[in-house]
């Protein structure tokens, strides 16, 4: 009797740069599949069927955020809580209808914007968000409050807010406080998403994308990282450190998707390309999504 022939025993992930007459068998019985739906696979390479869906609410919801506390969601032209049983409380109402949120959560308060409106949320009340009172040294600089941008981050202790092509931060613990003749960076084009590690902040214009990076004198310098955009709304942060994934480095990793590629960011702002590769994005490209399920990336694009 011959002995038996391991044609299959997991795959590698997805390939649609090959031709699939010539994807190969590797030793031990794992390989790349050319088509793959409503499936996941884990890190030892099993093919798994996901769970399905269920749904939970019915209407036109955009913009959903959960970061370790809150959870949030945009439901026409209101802003909601989504409760644990998945009901939803409402926060605020008349928001711009079709304008994406983009959200942070820093201490009590989880801040938003979507280029027209801003706020802040606590205890699931909003409350407007305006011009505070600056507390720093005795200075003759003018000072105003936060505008209402496309996009809002925190880092190192300041809160970054976006419009167009420029970013602007407040004054360090005083996220109501600015100073927007010096405390900014102009980019070339308009920016699509802020997403911050330990050391910096990962900026993607419409065509490039940067790592701004503290100096020493308390300014930040851009550094351009690659020479194609990310894609809008598919930025995320994990709670997954680079070691588990034999990365030479520390902190955590942040994900973006882009023309190129699905690309992991670490705190020193250098990147890695998941499946440039493997897969084949569609090209002109303009929006999607993107979340940490576990190890897995999650995200997709219209």
């Amino acid at each position: 009797m011959t002995d038996p022939i391991t044609i299959f025993r997991g795959t590698t992930g997805l390939n649609t740069v090959d031709d699939p007459a010539r994807i190969n068998f590797s030793e031990n019985g794992l390989s790349d599949v050319t088509e793959i739906v409503n499936m996941t696979i884990d890190r030892s390479g099993r093919p798994m069927t996901r769970t399905g869906l269920t749904l939970l609410q019915s209407g036109n919801f955009h913009s959903l955020f959960c970061d370790h506390k809150d959870c949030f969601i945009v439901k026409d032209t209101s802003l909601y809580k989504v409760n644990n049983d998945y009901t939803l409380t409402g926060i605020r109402s008349g928001l711009t209808s079709g304008a994406k949120l983009d959200y942070v959560q820093f201490g009590e308060y989880t801040y938003y914007v979507n280029g027209f409106e801003r706020g802040r949320i606590k205890d699931a009340v909003s409350s407007v968000w305006n011009q505070g009172i600056y507390t720093g040294v005795d200075t003759t600089k003018a000072f105003t409050g936060p505008i209402s941008g496309e996009h809002i981050e925190v880092f190192n202790g300041r809160i970054f807010i976006s419009s167009s092509n420029v970013i602007y931060w407040s004054e360090l613990f005083n996220f109501d406080v600015f100073n927007h003749s010096e405390n900014f960076v102009q980019f070339n084009s308009k920016i699509l998403f802020i997403q911050a590690v330990d050391n910096g902040l990962y900026i993607s214009t419409k065509r490039n994308v940067y790592f701004l990076r503290m100096m020493d004198t308390g300014k930040f310098m851009p550094i351009l990282i690659t020479p194609y955009p990310g894609i809008e709304w598919t930025n995320c942060k994990s709670n997954i450190s680079p070691r588990e994934l034999n990365l030479e480095t520390f902190g955590y990793i942040v994900a973006w998707n882009s023309p190129e590629g699905a690309i992991i960011g670490m705190n020193n702002g250098f990147i890695m390309n998941l499946n440039k590769d493997k897969i084949i994005y569609p090209e002109n490209v303009s929006t999607g999504f993107g979340s940490f399920m576990g190890y897995h990336y999650i995200h997709g694009m219209e």
